[in-house]
């Protein structure tokens, strides 16, 4: 083992005797500030450790003893405090394991374009450093690797890397955002939890993720999520500031604590597909009010919904799940499991502590009941009345895919004639909605016929026209229920 001090060429200790075997060695092309421990082999030098003392700027040599310096070992630089920038040469190819580790005054340093992996830990607790550029070589980051790297706000990510391990950028709570290329497909457990500053991510390419991946990044509020991934591990999201979540139909289930404490999360779809949810998975979600529960769900955990305040009503699609116990504990006493008449056999009148209301069946209850409870509605709430005092039904509303919450006078289809054609554009979408269109030139004698339709466009809309040659020209639209 040896050592270099500032300002000499020779190596020396203060503290024992040197063996008269030992030769003296130099370096070139580096002024450390203070003094660098290294090793060597018949070709090429290692940096094993930087004195304590050390403080300001270090630069590492490229040579020493006419060979070249090629690593930075294990810890080299740990829990040095006073140190506040590192230049490397680009003779160097290996950093290990903790190399600059727990330095905690370390604001810039630079990473040689030789180097294809930085190893477990090896920037962890950097608390000063506030961006890095890595080499477009680099292929692999390890455990820890920038762990509570509390300032660091820039970072790139080479297209070489596939994976964000573990840890990897747990506590860096100024990194603002992050982007995830194509060639990064998996975020393994606590990637990026407790990013605070983090606002936004886009999982698109994402087709493995781990637990607590993004837990506790409390102003994350915009996600999209990975198109094919079949479950969403435990804790994932939880206490993120995400507002509304639509999972993707693929997903059948939900781990534990998964959205855990969002206190945003005012509006759930749940998919299709989904069979289970895990224990305690939306609990303390105190903005959710209505919750559709699928029909495919056949196991729900302890707590799932439990200390939820504000929640109203729940719409369970299908027959009653199966329970571990406490679904809805703390939550609003006064909230109601509601279940369609078809799955009668399988409820009873509470279930999980609350009152149970059975929907009578209907041609479209099926339909319209979670579409009222988007709204905040009763999922069996009359579709007769007039909520808005607009003179337009809750049933229109539906029919013509408008919020039963707004005046809608002003969103009603309109009549438009152009080039002797009278026609109007209206919303056809609904299941089991007949949309008619008639017309007339006395407002008394109405016909279908003469009317021409437009195929549906991508946003379910339609055209209806009907040539206009007479005086007067008059076009209504009818929407309801066919009769059986």
């Amino acid at each position: 083992m040896a050592y270099l001090e500032s300002n000499k060429t020779s190596w020396e200790d203060e503290n024992y005797t040197i063996p008269s075997q030992v030769k003296p060695h130099s370096f070139s092309n580096g002024t450390p500030p203070g003094r660098l421990l290294f090793t060597s082999s018949e070709s090429e030098v290692t940096i094993t450790d930087c004195l304590s003392d050390t403080t300001g700027d270090v630069i590492v040599p490229d040579t020493i003893n006419g060979k070249p310096v090629t690593s930075i070992g294990e810890r080299a630089f740990y829990a040095l405090h006073q140190i506040t920038g590192i230049t490397l040469p680009n003779t160097i190819t290996t950093l290990s394991q903790g190399a600059f580790e727990y330095s905690t005054k370390l604001a810039s340093i630079n990473i040689p374009s030789g180097i294809t992996a930085i190893p477990d830990s090896c920037f962890e607790r950097c608390e000063s450093l506030v961006s890095l550029t890595l080499p477009s070589g680099l292929t692999s980051l390890g455990d820890d690797a920038f762990r509570q790297c509390e300032k660091l706000i820039s970072i790139n990510l080479p297209s070489g890397i596939d994976t964000i391990p573990d840890s990897c950028f747990d506590r860096c709570s100024s990194l603002p955002a992050i982007t995830l290329h194509s060639n990064i497909t998996t975020l393994e457990y606590s990637a990026f939890a407790s990013c605070d500053s983090l606002q936004s991510i886009d999982l698109t390419h994402i087709t493995s993720l781990g637990a607590e991946a993004f837990y506790d990044c409390i102003n994350l509020s915009s996600i999209t999520y990975p198109p094919n991934i079949t479950s969403i591990p435990d804790t994932c999201f939880s206490y993120t500031a995400i507002t509304s979540l639509e999972l993707p139909e693929t997903v059948t289930s939900i781990g534990y604590q998964s959205f855990l404490d969002c206190p945003n999360l005012s509006k759930v779809t749940l998919p299709s597909q989904l069979t289970s949810i895990g224990e305690e998975a939306f609990a303390d979600c105190d903005a959710i009010q209505t919750l559709v529960i699928p029909n495919s769900v056949n196991s729900i955990g302890k707590e799932a919904f439990s200390f939820m305040d504000t929640l109203k009503y729940i719409l369970f699609e299908g027959n009653q799940p199966s329970v571990v116990s406490n679904t809805f504990r703390n939550t609003n006493t006064s909230a109601i499991v509601y279940y369609h008449e078809v799955n009668s056999a399988s409820w009873g009148t509470t279930f999980e502590g609350l009152n149970t209301q059975m929907i009578s069946r209907t041609d479209i209850s099926m339909d319209t009941a979670p579409w009222l409870m988007e709204f905040g509605l009763a999922p069996n709430f009359d579709m007769s009345t007039d909520t808005s005092s607009d003179g337009i039904t809750v049933f229109t509303e539906y029919a013509l895919n408008l919020s039963p919450l707004e005046n809608n006078v002003s969103n009603m289809p309109q009549l438009a004639v152009t080039n002797g054609k009278a026609s109007i554009e209206y919303y056809a979408g609904k299941a089991g909605i007949f949309y008619a269109v008639q017309t007339s030139n006395d407002l008394k004698n109405w016909t279908t016929s003469g009317v021409t339709k437009s195929s549906l466009d991508a946003d379910s809309m339609q055209e209806a026209s009907v040539d206009a040659t007479d005086d007067q020209c008059f076009l209504r639209l009818a929407v309801g229920v066919p009769q059986m």
